[in-house]
This record gives C-alpha cells, sequence and structure tokens, in this order.
C-alpha cells in the first residue's frame, strides 16, 4: 500500500549527501516558519537538516568544527497547510517522488483541507490529474499494493474505484490476468 511507502524524509541517511556538507557545507538554505507556539518549524530542508546533523556529528567526533546551516525565516504567519504546498513544491521542482508517493501526498493536503487546484500548482499538474490521484488512493488495498508495484496505471485504478471496494480485489485479478 501506498502508506507502506516511506516518506522521502525518513529515508536513509545518504552518505554521499553526508560527505557532500561535511567537504562543503549546505549549500541551499533551509526554510523556517514561526508556528503559533513560537517554536520553528522547518518548510523546506528536513533531509538537508538530517544529513547536516549526522555531518556535524561526525565533524566533532574527528575534532572539527561543526558547519552552520543557512536558514531562512519565512516572515509571513503560514499556515501549516500551505507549509505542506510550500515543502511539496520545492521537493517537487528538485526530486520527483513515484507515481505512489505523489498520488499519496496529494491525498493527504487534501485530507488537509488543501483545494485542488493549490495542489495541483504544487505538482504542476492540472487539478483533474490531482482528482484522478486521490480517486485512485481510495481503492482497496490490494490495488493500492498493484499500483505500487506498477502492475497497474493510475486510470486502472480510478476504474476500480468506481466499484465496490469488497469488489476490487477480484476485478483487480481478471486485469492482471489479462496483461
Amino acid at each position: 500500500r501506498s502508506s507502506d511507502l516511506p516518506d522521502r524524509n525518513a529515508l536513509p541517511i545518504e552518505e554521499s549527501m553526508v560527505m557532500s556538507i561535511m567537504a562543503i557545507c549546505v549549500l541551499e538554505a533551509i526554510q523556517v516558519r514561526r508556528r503559533d507556539d513560537g517554536v520553528f518549524e522547518v518548510i523546506s530542508g528536513r533531509r538537508r537538516t538530517r544529513h547536516a546533523r549526522e555531518a556535524n556529528r561526525r565533524l566533532v567526533v574527528i575534532g572539527e568544527k561543526p558547519i552552520s546551516v543557512p536558514v531562512v525565516v519565512k516572515a509571513a504567519r503560514l499556515s501549516s497547510e500551505m507549509a505542506t504546498v510550500i515543502d511539496t513544491t520545492l521537493n517537487e521542482h528538485r526530486v520527483n517522488d513515484p507515481m505512489p508517493v505523489k498520488m499519496r501526498k496529494a491525498r493527504k493536503m487534501r485530507d488537509r483541507g488543501i483545494d485542488l487546484r493549490t495542489i495541483a500548482v504544487a505538482y504542476r499538474v492540472e487539478p483533474s490529474t490531482v482528482q484522478l490521484w486521490i480517486t485512485a488512493m481510495s481503492t482497496h488495498a490490494d490495488v493500492q499494493a498493484a499500483l505500487e508495484r506498477e502492475e497497474i496505471g493510475h486510470h486502472a485504478a480510478v476504474q476500480l474505484a468506481s466499484m465496490p471496494l469488497e469488489a476490487q480485489p477480484a476485478a483487480l485479478q481478471t486485469i492482471l490476468a489479462a496483461a
């Protein structure tokens, strides 16, 4: 299921990124916002922050001075929903997530009350595409697993989503057998 796919921020530390940071530092500033409780929250750059912490841990162990991470504080009062949109947009411009991850993120954004048009802007697609993704993510767990394994596409998942949930696994098997 898509919920089993790791969030990019939960992926293991990449050795090449740690070594790069140790050698030349963090090149792109992380972006933070001040929450209502006064605590700063990273909007964009959680992976850079994690990798910089690991680089600094290693630098201290070998007796070197830790590096500083450049930070940009967003002055505008951003809601957590808008911070999610900004993070998604920036990630889309950097690394293209696998389709099931995009679909899961789009559904989460919609569940948080973010409108389809705003989600579409974040992903640089049409709102109708986002609606297809969200519909495909409302399918039976077996259908979502087949989608993740790329045994079916999101259009097939949308067709299966139009069926009752309990009928979807059998219909999926028919589709897979025909392929």
